[in-house]
């Protein structure tokens, strides 16, 4: 809205569908470059300073439109359907209802494999712990915030008996990884080096490893 206010002719009017009170500077500086702006929200998510009829800050040029009575037409529902369990521990007919639509490459496990896996995640955790010969403060969980940070690294080992393994990232830190935890691989075919580009969930702290989501194949 901003990029566009520069230039000529390329719109008048803005209408802001938004309630958070950051998209304030924005707001004023559009109606600096000229333009007008109204703002459509939803009175239990909108700023105060945005339903304000006086509006001391300067951010919009017409009373506020009000979309609740629009809320039954506007909200997103995902329709109950059904879909494959791609679980390989998965037993019984594959065919099972969801409203759980994966994103593209995002296999679906359905509730029950899910709670499976998540059983055999700390499981795995645990026995990996007190089986290997490593150090055992190398690859226990980290305890910290999630950051969600974009890395990339490669696969150190897997053990796939236990549907889990561990990245190297490229700040030489550990990551633990479960078979839930990929995106678009196959962690049958997952090998020793392979680069790969991950989110950190937990950060690694005191020698303990952290822990990973959305592993993925490595794009230049």
């Amino acid at each position: 809205m901003l990029y566009l206010a520069a230039i000529p002719y390329a719109y008048d009017i803005g209408i802001a569908v938004i309630g958070d009170r950051d998209f304030t500077p924005m707001l004023q500086n559009v109606r600096r470059l000229g333009k007008r702006i109204a703002i459509a929200s939803i009175k239990n998510s909108c700023a105060p300073e945005f339903a304000d009829p006086r509006d001391e800050a300067r951010v919009k040029d017409f009373d506020i439109i009000w979309l609740d009575e629009l809320l039954h037409k506007l909200e997103l529902k995902y329709e109950r359907h059904q879909r494959n369990c791609e679980s390989p521990i998965h037993k019984g007919n594959r065919l099972v209802w969801t409203t759980f639509r994966p994103r593209k490459g995002q296999k679906f496990f359905c509730d029950e494999c899910r709670r499976e896996f998540q059983r055999q995640k700390i499981e795995a955790q645990r026995e990996f712990v007190s089986s290997q010969a490593e150090p055992a403060s190398e690859i226990q969980p980290a305890e910290s915030h999630l950051f969600e940070t974009q890395l990339t690294g490669k696969i150190k080992f897997t053990v796939p008996t236990k549907g889990y393994g561990f990245i190297v990232g490229a700040d030489g830190k550990n990551y633990f990884f479960h078979i839930t935890d990929l995106l678009g691989l196959d962690f049958d075919n997952l090998q020793e080096g392979l680069q790969v580009d991950f989110e950190v969930k937990k950060q690694p702290s005191e020698g303990k490893a952290g822990a990973v989501q959305n592993v993925r194949g490595h794009s230049e």
